[in-house]
This record gives C-alpha cells, structure tokens and sequence, in this order.
C-alpha cells in the first residue's frame, strides 16, 4: 500500500478546473475515479481610438460579465486607451459604449474572433471565446461631431430696417467666430464673398462667438442688425455686432446674418454775394 499525488502539466489555452486528491492504493485495489477538468481561456482587449485624440473619458460596460470600465485616448496615463481582460473562460461576452456628447460612434472592428456580431447601431459587440488561448481584440472608433456657420453680409441702403428690397451683399468684410464653450474651435474665416457669404466649415458643435469688423472695408459703414438660426430655430444673444450662445449641431450648417448700412452725412452750401445780388451762380460735385 502507498498514497500517490497526481498531477497534470499545463497546457497553454486551457486552465485546471478539477483536480484529484491524492490516491491511497491498498493491495490488490483499482483506483479509477481520477478526473482531471479543464475549460479553455482567452484573452479580450477593449481599445478606444478617437478621431482627433482626446482627453475624453469614455465609458463602456458589460453587464454581470466584464463589468464598468472607461477609456480615453490621449498621450495622459491617468487613463489607458485600452482594457485587457485576460483568463476569461469559453463563453460569450457583450460590450456596448455608452453614448458621449459631441461624439459619434463611427466603426467597431475586431480581429482574432471571426464570429464576433458587431451591432453599431446599438453601440455594442458581442465575442465568443470559443479556442484555446483565444486572443481577440475590439476597437470602438468615435469622431468627434462637427457642423458649419455660414455668416452672411447685408448692406441696407437706406438704413431702414422695415424696408428689406433695398439689401445687396457686402463683399470683403471680415468675419469672425470664436468658441464660445469647452471644446469648440477657432477657425480662420476668408473675408465675404461676391455673395456676402464667410463660411466656417467642418468645426466641432458647441456654442460659438460671431463678430463682424463693424466699420467694414472702408470704414464708412454702421452695424443695423444681426440674428442666427439653427434649423428654424434662433440661436445666440443676437442683436449686437459682436454675440455669443451661437449654437452649432451635428451636420447642420447655422446661418447668420449682420446687417449694416453706409454712413451718410448732410453737406450745405452757402452762396454770399457782397453786395447781395440776383445772378444765379451755378455749382458742380462730385463723388
């Protein structure tokens, strides 16, 4: 009689699930209920790829399984722009992005698992470890949301802002657009075209600044009025030259309009004749 420990190598992929005690044998005794289990393990990698990088946290989860974790992808190491979850065991598993404001969800991509089911639309991807030694990579891209403001010049001919047939659009003037909240831009606009028209285009949502050089080419103009939409909705502290709260969504263009007018001023000639007489003096101008 003797008592035998038994024991099983490693194998790569796979992880011991059952293992038998140690066996006492006596004389002329047969030992057969020696089992040995094993389940196959793999390895999962959540990464973040946003376009452009950002400090950004995004959140992800999976419920009952991965759990919460987050993720960002910028050159800071206080947050990883990856996760691995390694040793899992042959199951599948569920990952879904939570949504993130001024961000879209554009592209999931996943090598090692040719059977992953990739739901955009629902922001999630569900794996299936089902190899031994499974190593299966997921990148969630995200771009951040952008839009355009289109700023048109308006020149009122007789100042008169009940009057609106008189209105042709101001060319060369210098408009401007500034942020107006976290995480916006500051483009460069070209000065107005032939049509009036200075576009920023293609610049993150958010909430802008719009201003306009008041004085305009020539310094010979005053500013008469201004608004904003968005859809058919207002947006910003219109009214003025220079105004914020100037929202912008998600592949939409705002639309704004300055409206100025000339300066004019009053000239009066004065004929004295010494001594005062009836001739008629005639007088030309100019300009």
């Amino acid at each position: 009689p003797a008592t035998y420990s038994l024991s099983e190598d490693s194998v790569t992929g796979w992880a011991p699930t059952l293992t038998p005690p140690s066996v006492d044998l006596s004389a002329g005794v047969a030992s057969t209920a020696n089992n040995f289990g094993n389940q196959m393990r793999g390895t999962i990698t959540i990464v973040k790829d946003a376009l452009p990088d950002t400090a950004e946290d995004f959140s992800f989860d999976s419920p009952n399984q991965l759990g919460a974790f987050s993720l960002d992808d910028d050159l800071d190491s206080t947050l990883a722009n990856a996760k691995v979850f390694s040793d899992l065991g042959s199951n599948s598993y569920t990952v879904s992005e939570d949504t993130h404001p001024g961000w879209s969800l554009t592209d999931i991509t996943c090598e090692g698992d040719d059977n992953a089911q990739i739901d955009l639309s629902n922001r999630s991807v569900t794996l299936n470890l089902d190899r031994p030694a499974e190593d299966i990579t997921c990148t969630f891209t995200n771009a951040r949301d952008t839009g355009n403001i289109q700023i048109t010049k308006l020149i009122d001919a007789d100042g008169n802002l009940l009057t609106t047939g008189d209105r042709t659009p101001g060319e060369n003037w210098v408009m401007d657009v500034d942020p107006d909240g976290a995480d916006t831009e500051d483009p460069s606009l070209p000065a107005t075209d032939i049509s009036g028209h200075s576009l920023a285009s293609n610049i993150k949502t958010g909430n802008y600044w719009v201003s306009e050089d008041v004085n305009g080419p020539s310094d010979n103009y005053h500013f008469l009025d201004s608004s904003c939409t968005v859809g058919d909705v207002a947006t910003g502290s219109s009214g003025t030259s220079s105004f914020g709260g100037v929202e912008l969504k998600k592949d939409q263009t705002t639309f704004c309009t300055i409206i100025n007018a000339r300066d004019t001023g009053t000239i009066t000639i004065v004929k004295d004749a010494i001594p005062n007489h009836g001739q008629n003096f005639t007088f030309t101008t100019t300009g």
